[in-house]
């Protein structure tokens, strides 16, 4: 039985013309606050890491079935792990929760931190086909889209519709199989996007068997930074997304300036702007996606957007 495991996340097209940006806010409400850091069959499990604060009471479902871009492809086949901060306090941000046994066999789900259940029985993952969606509401109000992993086949799930950007705060490749993050377990010094995009880098990843959750990360190192390099500006505004030629930024006070990057880092444009709306003159930026640093006065907003041809 195939299994898929989403959360929030930035998708390569948008639900709404105009883009919030994933923040450090002390709430789990944002595409990419959570990222898959692993990825386990038979026993089935998997692991998330907490890029934001998650407050006691946060409940994050985990399904396993195909989201179609505009819904999951049923309401009742696959199943459903629903997890629990039942810990009576806030869990910090670079926390890694370990979710083993999660097809609920022999003595039932176990958490690592705060308390899991199957929701919806079902849940199994497997190597080939599968993903993970999890997710803020259910099937049928899915609420924020957290996180994705999983391969692309053909008949798969789509992140359209998600708010999730594959390489951002999704992991979605056919390659991809059983696995776990592998990469320098430190985001200190980053913003949240880059550290989800880190982590979302399949470059990053090594894949085949492994011994679960002891191979896994079960930790990340945050430092706090995330915390101060993200800000959301008051009427904020860019549109189009997918965007051609020209992209419109706006916001309630003046913008000084944009910095644009590629997915790893480079920085591809800077425009001094110094005024409250700007149309961004991209045609020259190879098609792809894209984050961009937009400046006010102390204030740091980052967005991510799709180059189209």
């Amino acid at each position: 039985m195939m299994k898929r495991l989403f959360s929030t996340g930035f998708s390569v097209l948008f639900l709404s013309v105009f883009c919030s940006a994933q923040i450090v806010d002390s709430t789990i409400d944002d595409p990419g606050d959570i990222v898959i850091t692993a990825f386990h069959d038979n026993d089935d499990g998997f692991s998330f890491v907490f890029l934001d604060n998650c407050p006691n009471g946060t409940f994050i479902r985990f399904i396993d079935e195909e989201w179609t871009g505009s819904g999951f492809a049923s309401s009742s086949t696959e199943g459903e792990v629903l997890w629990e901060n039942n810990t009576g306090s806030t869990i910090l941000q670079g926390t890694v929760v370990h979710i083993e046994r999660a097809s609920d066999i022999g003595t039932g789900i176990l958490a690592s931190v705060g308390l899991a259940t199957e929701d919806d029985g079902g849940f199994s993952l497997s190597l080939t086909g599968d993903e993970i969606v999890a997710v803020t509401g259910t099937r049928a109000a899915p609420g924020v889209f957290l996180a994705f992993f999983g391969d692309d086949y053909v008949g798969g799930s789509t992140l359209t519709g998600t708010g999730l950007v594959n390489g951002v705060t999704a992991l979605r490749d056919a390659t991809v199989t059983e696995g776990r993050y592998t990469g320098v377990a430190n985001c200190t010094g980053l913003s949240i996007i880059d550290c989800a995009a880190k982590l979302n880098n399949k470059a990053n990843w090594t894949f085949g068997a492994f011994t679960y959750p002891s191979d896994a990360i079960s930790a990340l190192d945050i430092g706090g930074v995330l915390s101060l390099n993200s800000s959301r500006l008051a009427d904020f505004k860019y549109y189009p997304n997918p965007a051609k030629d020209k992209l419109h930024v706006s916001a309630a006070h003046k913008i000084n300036k944009i910095v644009v990057y590629s997915l790893i880092g480079k920085r591809k444009m800077r425009v001094a702007v110094e005024r409250t709306t700007f149309e961004m003159d991209i045609s020259k930026l190879p098609t792809g996606s894209y984050y961009m640093k937009v400046f006010v006065g102390e204030k740091v907003q980052v967005v991510s957007f799709v180059k189209e041809h």
